[in-house]
């Protein structure tokens, strides 16, 4: 059973709990996040223009992350 991607992107695109990372306007964030039993198992984030500190960051906050709980890997792509 796999989740749909709107509910995999609601809690991506909450920017607010972004807001530790302190990300520039002027930066671009990509990510690629897997999903498994309501947890990420996976991301991939990078930034344009790069910077480590927020990239680390931001996957810190992704990790933190809940979904409902599915029995599959479920992944999805976001930016912002």
């Amino acid at each position: 059973m796999n989740m749909a991607d709107d509910a995999l992107r609601a809690p991506l695109l909450d920017l607010k709990r972004y807001d530790k990372c302190k990300v520039p306007r002027s930066t671009k964030v990509t990510m690629t996040v897997a999903v498994y039993d309501g947890a990420a198992v996976g991301a991939d984030i990078t930034s344009k223009p790069k910077n480590a500190k927020i990239e680390e960051c931001v996957n810190e906050v992704v990790r933190s992350m809940t979904w409902a709980k599915v029995p599959s890997l479920n992944t999805v792509n976001v930016s912002f």
